[in-house]
């Protein structure tokens, strides 16, 4: 402990105090006076009585340690401060960017918000379609189901004519058919007034078979019926044949 005493009074300022409690008081020695100091801890640890040692400055000194303490604590206060304004510069920078990100968010809300308008008008739309298509199929069947019976109809006086000879006045290409049909089938079996409307080759073939719309359907109907009956029909050395002219759907149901 001596030692540590003379230790301590080389490092401390010369007007630095030594501060030694002991039988419940403190008595202070001038740290250029060390003998005194150990000479009166020495009398304490013979007697084995606790003491403290502690350094004591005079008033200068502590006001000259205050003072540095102070001008250390001025510059770690400048430090932070800077510190400081450098964090608020770092988050001002962020906030603008937090700014800017939202700013494009809301535009792209607003877009995403306009296109799922458009979406929705375009499913009412395409509803409404579809609805207005629905009307429109239905139409479609009525109009084509009178479309086919106004064919079966009109087919119903039509005459198939197969390997029918070529005549010579083929500008009058109804008359001599009715020339042709009143010369092979029995007149008193037709009308009084055998008349064919018109005459033109049938769609299957470009050559051979015609097709005779007759006036009166009754005129059809027996002819077919004599040319069952005949079953052979020759003319001008031609096996002519006669068939009822009917359209595809009713051959199919037929």
């Amino acid at each position: 402990m001596m030692g540590g005493i003379a230790a301590w009074s080389a490092r401390t300022h010369s007007g630095g105090q030594l501060k030694i409690g002991g039988l419940g008081r403190s008595i202070k020695y001038a740290l250029k006076d060390c003998k005194a100091a150990k000479y009166y801890i020495g009398s304490l640890a013979a007697s084995g009585v606790k003491y403290t040692v502690a350094q004591d400055f005079i008033p200068e000194h502590k006001q000259a340690a205050g003072s540095h303490n102070v001008s250390l604590l001025k510059t770690t206060l400048l430090a932070m401060h800077s510190n400081l304004q450098s964090i608020d510069g770092k988050i001002d920078s962020l906030n603008m960017r937090i700014n800017h990100m939202s700013t494009k968010l809301d535009k792209q809300a607003a877009r995403i918000m306009a296109a799922e308008q458009r979406i929705s008008n375009a499913e009412d739309d395409l509803q409404t379609i579809s609805m207005k298509c629905l009307k429109i199929e239905k139409v479609l069947a009525v109009i084509q189901a009178k479309n086919k019976d106004i064919e079966a109809c009109s087919c119903r006086t039509n005459l198939l004519i197969t390997r029918v000879p070529e005549f010579t006045n083929t500008g009058k290409m109804e008359q001599n058919l009715e020339t042709m049909l009143s010369t092979i089938f029995v007149v008193e079996n037709l009308s009084a007034l055998l008349i064919v409307e018109r005459v033109h080759l049938s769609l299957i073939t470009l050559s051979g078979p015609i097709i005779a719309k007759l006036l009166n359907y009754r005129d059809q109907d027996a002819i077919i019926s004599m040319a069952m009956e005949k079953q052979d029909i020759n003319h001008q050395g031609n096996q002519v044949a006669f068939y009822p002219d009917f359209t595809m759907e009713v051959q199919a149901a037929k």
